[in-house]
């Protein structure tokens, strides 16, 4: 399939992303980001509004 009417079935955009964490100095650190996506690369034409993801937790052993 790549390479064969990918860009027609595959849409291609910008995007820009902000990672927001939470307790990053403790044991108990979590982190989402929220992503809009755009049609040009100067990014003044968005696709929508922006989508934050689920909350997750990150588990580091040695925290």
């Amino acid at each position: 399939m790549t390479g064969y009417n990918a860009s027609e079935l595959i849409p291609s955009a910008y995007y820009t992303y902000q990672l927001y964490e939470k307790g990053f100095m403790t044991k108990d650190w979590y982190q989402y980001t929220s992503t809009r996506f755009y049609e040009d690369s100067e990014r003044t034409k968005s696709m929508g509004p922006w989508w934050t993801s689920e909350v997750q937790k990150i588990n580091l052993p040695n925290s």
